[in-house]
């Protein structure tokens, strides 16, 4: 079956492709990854909002996180990078630019986590293992920053 074309004129062109939800995206394993991830801390939030306060990351509420809003901006950004990369590809001006934008967002959210870990040192007199995991995540969000801009400039 061919692929749909919709052209409103001046508008973006949206295409309906024939190859499912999702064929576009298979090579964007580190997205899913940080869009699964962020979706868990979500409900992890939403289930124990103590988490936050008590938890390791504690200093987040400091660089002016709220527990009260916190599930709500994870599950959005989770969602919404989930539903863009399903339809990655079906919206070829609209999806890398959200993607390049959700990779900013997710970048500081890793990189803020690195932070609190780093601060919570002063607490515990010593290195949390959780640093290099996300200090990680946000090298491999900017990686996927910088693919996410490569297909913008394709679009």
């Amino acid at each position: 079956m061919p692929n749909t074309v919709i052209d409103e004129g001046d508008g973006p062109v949206v295409v309906i492709r024939d190859d499912g939800p999702g064929a576009q995206c298979r090579n964007r394993e580190f997205e899913w990854y940080a869009a699964l991830v962020l979706i868990s801390i979500a409900a992890s939030i939403f289930v124990t909002p103590r988490t936050i306060e008590v938890g390791a990351f504690r200093y987040l509420l400091q660089m002016g996180f709220s527990v009260d809003h916190a599930w709500v901006m994870y599950g959005i950004i989770g969602t919404t990078r989930v539903a863009v990369l399903l339809l990655n590809g079906n919206i070829p001006f609209y999806g890398p630019h959200i993607r390049a934008i959700l990779c900013v967002i997710s970048a500081l959210i890793w990189g803020m986590m690195a932070v609190a870990l780093v601060r919570l040192t002063e607490d515990t007199g010593t290195l949390s293992l959780g640093i290099g995991a996300w200090g990680w995540a946000t090298v491999f969000e900017l990686r996927s920053l910088h693919r996410a801009l490569i297909d913008v400039g394709r679009s």
